[in-house]
């Protein structure tokens, strides 16, 4: 699809594209007119939360893509993981969350289960410390216009957390050169991707949630 705003699809497909444009791109521009515009061209609030929930998926997937430069397969070898890939989703059952939305301990609220996994995520035992990835998911939200405290990151790693944070594609190894320099193993350099990148994804959802279940 080369262009959704003109690509021969529904008013409602429209809609959920231009909503997907919006949490991608300008998140703090997601507000209570945005939505109300969003119903009258036919999206659910089920369908928005589903739109919601993809963006934040691949805010993160896309970061760490473009960060660890995975391969992009083409024809047969496509087909085939996307083969396997469907096969397992067949068997795998999620339970739909209901609520559909949580209020994390920050008082910020988020789809269900975004906080908790969140919480975990800067507060489990890793190789880099807890509180070094809970400044790094600040940051990478705030750089977003999210709601969190001010941080300063360490200067070895800033540069590297931004780039991931604002735009990953182009990243290579010498971007991590200097936070192998700095004592940074591969474990340690996926810690500190994933929580720039659990932030920025959070920056995605954080404001239509909040239209949709109340500010903190």
């Amino acid at each position: 699809m080369a262009d959704w705003k003109t690509a021969p699809v529904s008013e409602i497909q429209r809609a959920g594209l231009a909503l997907a444009q919006r949490l991608t791109q300008e998140p703090k521009r997601v507000d209570a007119a945005f939505v109300a515009e969003l119903q009258e061209r036919g999206l659910s609030i089920p369908q928005i939360e589903r739109v919601a929930q993809i963006a934040f998926l691949f805010a993160i997937i896309n970061r760490a893509a473009d960060a660890f430069d995975f391969p992009v397969f083409e024809g047969e070898r496509l087909a085939q993981l996307s083969g396997a890939l469907n096969a397992v989703a067949s068997f795998v059952r999620v339970p739909a969350f209901s609520p559909t939305w949580e209020r994390g301990v920050d008082g910020i609220v988020r789809p269900a289960g975004v906080s908790t996994a969140r919480e975990r995520l800067i507060s489990v035992k890793g190789v880099v410390p807890a509180q070094l990835r809970a400044d790094i998911e600040a940051f990478a939200a705030g750089l977003w216009g999210a709601q969190r405290p001010e941080v300063t990151l360490p200067p070895e790693i800033d540069n590297y957390i931004g780039r991931v944070t604002a735009y990953a594609f182009g990243l290579d190894d010498a971007a991590t050169d200097g936070l192998r320099e700095a004592g940074y193993d591969d474990d340690g350099i996926f810690e500190l991707t994933l929580a720039a990148a659990i932030g920025a994804a959070c920056a995605v959802v954080e404001p239509l949630y909040g239209v949709l279940y109340g500010e903190p």
